[in-house]
């Protein structure tokens, strides 16, 4: 079972919901299938995190029936 934390930040038409949680990687197809979305996903990251997550979170997203694209950035902010 996931536990979820959602909030909605307020920014009249530019508002959304940040969804918090341990075990939502593999929700993530999921949580867009929810907001009514379909086709492709980018998946942007860098070189250190997407060695740990990167393969859980593509996963989830194809598994929802997203066609996935990943674009791994080197570490730094000036990424």
């Amino acid at each position: 079972m996931v536990l979820e934390k959602r909030l909605r930040v307020e920014l009249g038409e530019r508002s959304y919901e940040i969804v918090a949680g341990a075990g939502l990687l593999g929700q993530a197809g999921r949580l867009l299938q929810e907001r009514g979305l379909a086709g492709k996903a980018l998946v942007v990251t860098n070189t250190t995190v997407a060695q740990f997550y990167l393969e859980s979170l593509a996963a989830s997203i194809r598994k929802a029936g997203f066609e996935t694209v990943t674009l791994i950035l080197p570490d730094g902010e000036e990424y």
